[in-house]
C-alpha cells in the first residue's frame, strides 16, 4: 500500500470520465449536507472537512493529502499537493488538486500496490 500520489487521483478521474461517472460514484450514500452519494465504485468517501487553527467544511468537503512536490524533505518544502473533493450549495461537485501547506490536517488515502 502507498499513500495516493496525484497520478493516482488523475487517473481516478480519467476513469469517471471514460465510464460516464460522475462524483457522486466516489461519495459516500450518507453525511453530506446538500445531497448524498450513490458510493458506485465502494470508496465511500466521507465529508470530513479539513483542520488548520480550527476547522471547517465538515459536510461538505474532505481534503487528500498526495505525495510531496518533486519528492521533497517537509523540511525544505512547506507546501505538498492535496485533492479535495468539494460540494457546492447547488449540489454541484469539484475535484479540486491545490497545494498545502504540511500543517494543515488532511486525510490520507491509501492505495494498494499492483
Amino acid at each position: 500500500w502507498h499513500i495516493s500520489t496525484t497520478a493516482n487521483w488523475e487517473d481516478l478521474n480519467e476513469f469517471l470520465k471514460k465510464n460516464k461517472l460522475s462524483l457522486n460514484a466516489l461519495m459516500s450514500a450518507t453525511d453530506w449536507k446538500h445531497h448524498s452519494g450513490s458510493n458506485t465504485l465502494g470508496l465511500a468517501i466521507q465529508p470530513g472537512g479539513w483542520r488548520d487553527v480550527g476547522c471547517g467544511d465538515i459536510g461538505t468537503s474532505v481534503t487528500f493529502w498526495c505525495e510531496l512536490e518533486n519528492n521533497s524533505n517537509v523540511n525544505e518544502n512547506k507546501n505538498t499537493f492535496t485533492y479535495s473533493l468539494v460540494q457546492y450549495e447547488n449540489g454541484s461537485m469539484a475535484l479540486i488538486k491545490n497545494s498545502n501547506s504540511w500543517i494543515m490536517g488532511h486525510y490520507v488515502r491509501c492505495v494498494k500496490n499492483q
